[in-house]
């Protein structure tokens, strides 16, 4: 009798240092996964894949990434692909230090666009650190993504693209949230259409 109550105990100590090791090794892969220099980097090696690179666009108070291909083609009509509001919040109740996407949705629709010469754009405070994120708060990936700073900052890195590409003509392509700003771009006349 003594041997079974040993062993059932042994079997549940060993039962419970596995799920606790599974919780440690879930928790630093979803840490691992979170990490902002990872988030960048496989953004970068997705867009490499590809042969486009990274550029940043100055448009107060914001400094902007977007990714293009590194042989620009002129075209007379350029499509640019807005980023979602990316990581803006861990959980329901908290704020993400940098709203850099886990999944950068936007890039892989541009990077897929087959007619023409397309281009992607994150929205203000993703893909940026140091100097480029000094105008970053994370009321501007929360409450405010929609704000006039906003609209204006990613109007003026729209015109950025156009006016690097030789564009006359402008198609926006939104994802998530980047077409709900792409909507607020249009409502508040900030987009010069074509």
């Amino acid at each position: 009798m003594f041997l079974p109550q040993l062993t059932n105990k042994i079997f549940s100590m060993l039962l419970n240092r596995i799920y606790w090791l599974l919780l440690l090794a879930l928790t630093l892969s979803a840490c691992a996964s979170v990490d902002l220099a990872n988030r960048r980097s496989h953004t970068d090696a997705i867009a490499a894949q590809q042969q486009w690179k990274p550029i940043r666009l100055p448009a107060h108070p914001f400094v902007l990434a977007a990714y293009i291909p590194s042989m620009p083609v002129k075209n007379e009509v350029l499509s640019v692909y807005i980023e979602g509001d990316g990581l803006a919040w861990l959980t329901r109740s908290q704020v993400s230090t940098d709203p850099t996407p886990l999944n950068p949705i936007g890039l892989e629709l541009a990077l897929r666009h087959s007619k023409g010469t397309a281009v992607y754009l994150a929205r203000p405070c993703q893909y940026v650190q140091g100097a480029d994120s000094v105008g970053c708060k994370a009321g501007y990936w929360t409450k405010r993504r929609f704000s006039a700073e906003i609209v204006s900052a990613s109007s003026l890195a729209i015109d950025q693209l156009k006016q690097m590409f030789g564009a006359t003509k402008i198609v926006l392509v939104g994802y998530s949230g980047g077409g709900r700003l792409l909507h607020c771009l249009r409502q508040k006349g900030q987009m010069s259409f074509s």
